[in-house]
């Protein structure tokens, strides 16, 4: 009996992982939670990855910065992260020539919807944060996106993309057309969501957007485009 027990010993030592629940950031000196989540998160704006650092201990970081001040400091703070974070990717779009702005406005799209998912997930015990239902990482994002990258720039938008209309047709290049078409289409309706005072400018672009793609439709009836159910 005693050799079967050293035997199950032995087996459970090789068998069985071992699973640390110490955190990483355990150790960060008190109060330093807020900084060590920037420093995290904030190169993932830049393309680059959270650098092996777990979502799940993230949220543990989140946790202890919820506890560290008022919720209107914490919203502050989290604000001008974001606010911060978009200034990247707006001035990605400001050095950018004129004729290029739609396909770049498109990749920033692209790009910035790619990284949401992360950012609500580092961010997901928000969630739990009942005394504000503003505090939401998605809708906070999406409004910086819209203020800081696309505001801006949105006459340069509105510009080009007429520009970028007369200069295209159908044929070879009219998938592409639809793709661009589609993803600023989609850029457009969802900041539109937003609904509060800015509204009204995105809807003027949106609207010039809609009524340029009825023209399109009409002389390239092979676009798949289906701007009217929306």
């Amino acid at each position: 009996m005693a050799a079967q027990a050293s035997d199950a010993d032995d087996a459970s030592d090789t068998d069985v992982p071992f699973i640390s629940l110490v955190s990483p950031f355990s150790k960060i000196p008190p109060g330093s939670a807020w900084q060590t989540i920037t420093a995290k998160v904030g190169p993932i704006w830049n393309g680059e990855s959270l650098r092996g650092t777990a979502i799940e201990d993230l949220n543990v970081l989140v946790i202890e910065w919820l506890q560290s001040g008022s919720l209107s400091t914490l919203k502050a703070q989290l604000i001008e992260f974001i606010n911060g974070s978009m200034g990247v990717l707006a001035a990605r779009l400001g050095n950018t020539p004129n004729e290029s702005v739609v396909t770049r406005t498109v990749e920033l799209w692209i790009f910035f919807f790619s990284i949401l998912p992360t950012m609500e997930g580092c961010f997901l015990p928000l969630r739990s944060c009942k005394e504000d239902p503003d505090l939401d990482v998605r809708r906070l994002c999406m409004r910086a996106f819209r203020d800081v990258v696309i505001l801006p720039n949105l006459e340069r938008l509105s510009n080009s993309l007429d520009k970028w209309w007369e200069t295209r047709s159908g044929g070879d290049d009219g998938r592409r057309i639809d793709d661009i078409a589609a993803r600023i289409l989609q850029m457009l309706l969802l900041l539109h969501e937003l609904h509060d005072e800015k509204e009204k400018d995105i809807g003027r672009v949106l609207q010039k957007l809609k009524e340029s793609l009825a023209t399109y439709k009409e002389d390239n009836t092979s676009s798949t485009i289906n701007f009217r159910a929306v």
